[in-house]
């Protein structure tokens, strides 16, 4: 307690606990002469904790917290506050390329986290992830840049699209042959246009798609 009488009695830059408002403002205004910005008070915790006794000392530690202004715990509340929403911001960030999305759109979404729960879970939240994961497996396969890759890289991207093209088509010919079976009765046969069952016709549906892929990236390719 003497030392820190004594050193709360002298201005000093160097932060430390129980450091006087005059000898915050005054290393602020030293640290920070255009204006102290958001990454302020980190800084200054960061020097603040550097001042912490060690871990073997658990008693001093105590004391160091219990020493410390109301003025300094605002400002470590500052720099947690401003730490976490750099965080959040990354992950923001992350979210918004695994979707896809434009800045705008993965803020509007980012933001339903905040709403208040209902019955525990976050519904609106959900849904709109549901949504994005649908949409996501939905949109056409992108393009692969040829010309980023080596020749036998290169070789085996063809390799593998027409193996996946094959895939397609065997799988195409099978849902044509389970679309045919479960066509309308013999009685109605002069009409070809019987339609097959919404499973069979959205498995049909999804293959046109990525035949559509397909031919589009073959066609870039050329």
């Amino acid at each position: 307690m003497c030392s820190d009488n004594t050193q709360a009695s002298t201005p000093s830059l160097t932060p430390y606990s129980g450091q006087s408002d005059k000898e915050i403002e005054a290393w602020f205004r030293w640290k920070y002469p255009n204006g102290a910005t958001d990454k302020s008070p980190g800084a200054y915790a960061a020097e603040l904790f550097k001042s912490r006794p060690n871990r073997d000392d658990p008693t001093g530690k105590d004391e160091w917290y219990s020493r410390l202004t109301g003025a300094q715990l605002a400002i470590l509340d500052d720099a947690k506050r401003v730490k976490g929403a750099e965080k959040d911001e990354k992950k923001r960030i992350q979210f918004r390329g695994r979707y896809d999305l434009s800045d705008e759109e993965s803020r509007k979404y980012w933001a339903l986290r905040d709403l208040p729960p209902v019955g525990g879970k976050m519904v609106e939240w959900d849904r709109a992830r549901d949504m994005l994961r649908k949409r996501k497996s939905a949109a056409p396969r992108k393009n692969a840049d040829l010309s980023t890759m080596t020749p036998a890289d290169a070789e085996q991207h063809r390799r593998k699209q027409n193996a996946e093209a094959k895939q397609r088509s065997r799988a195409r010919k099978k849902a044509e042959q389970a679309a045919a079976v479960q066509l309308a009765p013999a009685t109605a046969l002069a009409s070809t246009q019987a339609a097959p069952s919404d499973d069979i016709a959205a498995l049909l549906a999804i293959l046109d798609a990525a035949e559509i892929a397909a031919e589009n990236d073959e066609a870039n390719r050329k």
